[in-house]
């Protein structure tokens, strides 16, 4: 499972481990492999969404923040 981590940003940032998944029930991991969509797509030449669930796990520190990360996802059809 690749690492993912949120940072709260600023001059000391503090980080939070995070996993991302395409089920609701987050048991299939959504990682850095080639894989299909959740559910049945279909390509339209319209934007279609595409929901992708997170978890943070728990046991970790930190304060009360806004917390970020970008994931860049590549579509090939």
């Amino acid at each position: 499972m690749p690492l993912r981590r949120l940072s709260s940003g600023g001059g000391s940032p503090t980080y939070l481990n995070y996993s991302l998944f395409s089920d609701s029930g987050r048991t299939t991991t959504w990682g850095n492999t080639a894989t299909t969509a959740p559910g049945s797509t279909t390509a339209t030449g319209a934007a279609t969404p595409v929901t992708i669930y997170a978890r943070v796990p728990s046991g970790q520190s930190g304060t009360a923040a806004t917390f970020t990360d970008s994931v860049v996802a590549t579509v090939t059809f």
